[in-house]
């Protein structure tokens, strides 16, 4: 009704909740060797596009520069929203799309599309994860590996992209990838397990980030069937799992 659209135009606006939590957050943050985003690393549909930056696709080499211009091609999307023109277009974005559109902050609301008005798909990080089509991970290319060796990055973090009821680690030489949205995790099934006969368990993970390689980095926690995991992200995986009902078995990979 009117009263929940008015909510809507009024957080969304600056000095509403919801503008003022996206002014101070960022498209991509780096925290000592990791680096934290949404979905993912820059990638036109299966080839990736390191250091590719939004609106014009200019390529930066260097890592911490990529950092900075995505920040500021952030603020100025929510400077145009604080000092609108006089006249707003008659279309919304969302008829027209693109980053050309007049709309303010138009390419900011492009860049967390997959595809582009032409239906090709653009190498946006919110968007696109680390598994493909067929929900199968895509290899990560040796110049993407090189971009991040290069920023210091050890580490990548994302979620947007559900994957079962753990995380999934992805090991690429010194990078490692970890991809941890559990949200779809109820409709996870077993194949030598009845999925109505598990244990009725709340899935949970937890990464844990060293800042140094001296000290572990891991990840834990409980499966859909109320297994318990935990595994060392070095450079041999340990895997602990604690069975429902089982005891524990330890893994070496």
């Amino acid at each position: 009704d009117e009263d929940v659209v008015c909510s809507f135009v009024r957080e969304a606006s600056p000095g509403g909740l919801l503008f003022e939590y996206l002014s101070l957050a960022h498209l991509a943050v780096r925290l000592g060797p990791v680096l934290f985003v949404h979905g993912g690393l820059p990638r036109s549909d299966v080839t990736w596009r390191p250091g590719w930056l939004p609106p014009r696709g200019e390529v930066l080499p260097d890592l911490n520069s990529w950092l900075f211009g995505l920040e500021a091609f952030k603020n100025k999307a929510l400077d145009q929203v604080r000092n609108p023109p006089a006249s707003l277009p008659k279309e919304a974005w969302s008829m027209v799309g693109g980053y050309d559109a007049a709309q303010p902050a138009a390419e900011l609301l492009q860049y967390m599309m997959r595809d582009m008005p032409d239906g090709t798909r653009q190498p946006s990080i919110i968007y696109n994860g680390f598994l493909g089509d067929d929900y199968q991970p895509l290899p990560l290319d040796e110049a993407s590996c090189r971009w991040l060796r290069a920023g210091g990055i050890r580490f990548v973090a994302s979620g947007h992209l559900p994957n079962g009821d753990a995380p999934l680690v992805l090991r690429y030489e010194d990078v490692t990838i970890v991809s941890a949205d559990i949200s779809y995790a109820e409709s996870v099934s077993y194949e030598d397990a009845e999925s109505d006969r598990l244990p009725s368990e709340e899935a949970v993970c937890e990464v844990l980030f060293s800042p140094t390689e001296e000290q572990e980095s891991r990840v834990h926690g409980v499966l859909r069937s109320g297994c318990r995991h935990s595994a060392r992200l070095g450079s041999v995986v340990e895997v602990l799992i604690a069975a429902w009902g089982l005891g524990s078995r330890d893994f070496r990979i």
